[in-house]
């Protein structure tokens, strides 16, 4: 049996549906239905006949090392759609702890994986993610407490502060609008970066130009329950009226030429659960290792062609002016 934490939320019920339509049985549990993740009692019994315990609750920042403590006292292997910043330090015997297993990161650490899969040496990467969406309170919450270091690159091998400011009217693919592109790096940047021996990596994320972009500008100086109402208020305003998207885009370059990846959801939520469910039934197939690892490390890179990730072997800038012409 698995237990899902969060069934109810934007993630955990598309994540409990997808499980579901697998013929996996799932015992939904959310604060509608009594359980706290922040008591150790509660969950104890929630996960007391759990083979696998799945957290999509949020915010994840303060809560997904306590879940997943709590899902591996139960003698239960975890999976957690956040918890980007949680590094145990022992797992017991035999079980599996998971993290970070959505979009970003997550899904943003496969994808130049697996453009690096048989293609040489990668001398540049260029990843710009984002969404145009609702954020709930928790996800404002763990956004803002995330460990990316803003205007950070990877240059020459290695990380390097402020190098980097933001660039307004950038095009992409199949955007509606030109957006704003904010350069950040956090530790899966630089995991990947390590990994494929990477010379130069710029990593975006981006925003439409709007209230979102305004209000972000302004969290720094604001109380916490300030600013995730402020940028929840603005999230609104931006896609009122609006249809609602994700997007990730990764392009590396090198002397066998370029490959580029894209990834689109109609949501963030939508973009998130699929990587979650992926990693649940990688654990469940005995295919991820025992010990704590992010999705990012120990899932097959190929799995994001079964997330409709569409390769392509010209840059991003040429898919463009491919999209402009068709026009």
């Amino acid at each position: 049996m698995i237990a899902l934490l969060g069934a109810t939320g934007a993630v955990g019920s598309r994540v409990l549906q997808a499980l579901r339509a697998h013929g996996l049985e799932v015992h939904a549990g959310s604060r509608t239905t009594g359980v706290d993740m922040r008591d150790t009692r509660t969950l104890a019994d929630f996960f007391a006949d759990a083979q696998l315990v799945v957290n999509c609750a949020g915010p994840s920042h303060d809560t997904s090392e306590h879940v997943a403590l709590a899902a591996l006292k139960a003698g239960a292997d975890h999976v957690d759609a956040g918890g980007d910043g949680v590094r145990l330090r022992a797992v017991p015997a035999g079980l599996v702890a998971v993290f970070a297993a959505g979009a970003t990161p997550g899904l943003s650490g496969l994808l130049p994986r697996v453009l690096a899969r048989g293609f040489g040496e990668v001398h540049t990467l260029t990843s710009y993610s984002g969404v145009l969406d609702r954020f709930s309170p928790a996800g404002a919450e763990d956004f803002l407490h995330g460990s990316a270091e803003a205007g950070a690159a990877w240059r020459d091998g290695a990380r390097v502060a402020q190098a980097l400011g933001r660039t307004r009217d950038i095009v992409l693919p199949h955007l509606p609008r030109p957006v704003v592109a904010l350069p950040f790096l956090d530790e899966e940047n630089v995991s990947v970066a390590r990994e494929i021996s990477l010379a130069d990596g710029t990593w975006y994320t981006f925003v439409e130009d709007g209230h979102l972009l305004a209000a972000l500008d302004r969290s720094p100086g604001l109380e916490p329950h300030d600013a995730i109402r402020s940028l929840c208020g603005a999230a609104s305003l931006d896609v009122a009226g609006r249809t609602p998207y994700a997007a990730l885009y990764v392009q590396i370059d090198g002397p066998a030429g370029t490959r580029t990846a894209i990834a689109r959801a109609d949501s963030a939520a939508e973009m998130t659960a699929s990587v979650t469910v992926q990693a649940v039934l990688a654990v469940l197939r005995g295919q991820v290792p025992s010990g704590s690892h992010t999705a990012a490390e120990v899932l097959d890179p190929a799995v994001v062609f079964e997330l409709g990730v569409v390769v392509e072997d010209r840059p991003i800038a040429d898919l463009v002016a491919v999209e402009e012409g068709a026009l």
